[in-house]
């Protein structure tokens, strides 16, 4: 009897165990994550780390870079988000934290052919709400790392040719 309960609690902990790994694993298998070092000239300024993730129904990219360099906005915080199957562009978060306190946040979200913007830069917002856009698009800055990704990863780098993608460009003022 005593050989019978120890190999059914024995059992339990495996199973226990097995469920706990199988989660880890299927969490981590769809996580990757980059590390990117800023120069400018040959002195290092500072890093931009951009983690991906995959959901039942999302791909998100997560990015948030910090500078050393005296500049207005040290810390960068940036979220995009798509959807799985199609990779469309569903929403792209900016937040920028300034040096004495200041906040910047730049809002995109693209639902239903309608592209909605919100700008917070204090004293001033801009607000765009349900512009119309037929296609989806991608956002890129040329000065933020994390816009590159997605971009990278729909580029089909078997096919000849030149390839078109249709962006949202990101500019300071």
């Amino acid at each position: 009897m005593k050989k019978l309960i120890a190999s059914l609690i024995i059992a339990a902990f495996l199973s226990v165990v097995l469920m706990v790994f199988a989660f880890v694993y299927i969490d981590l298998s769809d996580h990757k994550w980059f590390v990117y070092e800023v120069f400018i000239g040959k002195r290092p300024v500072g890093s931009v780390r951009i983690d991906k993730y995959v959901t039942e129904d999302k791909v998100v990219y997560k990015a948030s870079a910090e500078y050393v360099s005296p500049i207005d906005y040290p810390a960068i915080l940036e979220k995009l988000i798509f959807k799985r199957k199609s990779m469309a562009f569903q929403k792209f978060t900016k937040q920028s934290k300034g040096a004495r306190g200041q906040n910047n946040l730049a809002l995109f979200g693209q639902d239903a052919g309608k592209i909605n913007f919100l700008l917070l830069k204090h004293p001033e917002f801009l607000s765009l709400p349900n512009v119309s856009s037929n296609k989806s698009i991608l956002v890129f800055s040329p000065k933020d790392i994390s816009t590159y990704t997605p971009i990278l990863g729909e580029y089909n780098f078997w096919q000849k040719g030149a390839q078109f993608f249709d962006v949202l460009l990101l500019f300071d003022d």
